[in-house]
């Protein structure tokens, strides 16, 4: 809630520090909670996706990452290492497959 002046806060009460990041009040109980928006399960289920329906960038590909996990994507040139990072920050919509952040689905649901 903007904040001009003095203003009563309620318990439970969400403050916008900035973008992405809040602080929850608990005066009750005496918390200030910092909430951040932040990926803790990224989930891929199949994602397949092909260029000019001739050349396949992904094939199935699935793979499960929990917060604090560090993945490395490695292979050949023109393996779709790029198409797979693409997929994942929401650039490139996949033909297949499912992509979720914290079990919400990045895309709809898609045919498999």
């Amino acid at each position: 809630m903007p904040v001009k002046g003095a203003t009563p806060l309620r318990d439970g009460v969400t403050i916008t520090v900035a973008e992405g990041q809040y602080l929850r009040c608990y005066f009750s109980d005496g918390i200030i909670e910092e909430e951040r928006n932040v990926i803790n399960t990224l989930r891929v289920s199949d994602v397949s996706h092909s260029y000019d329906r001739r050349t396949t960038a992904m094939d199935n590909i699935s793979l499960s990452v929990q917060r604090g996990e560090m993945v490395c994507v490695m292979g050949p040139s023109g393996c779709g290492k790029s198409t797979l990072l693409k997929t994942l920050a929401g650039q490139l919509r996949p033909e297949y497959g499912r992509v979720e952040l914290n079990s919400v689905s990045l895309y709809d649901n898609l045919s498999d």
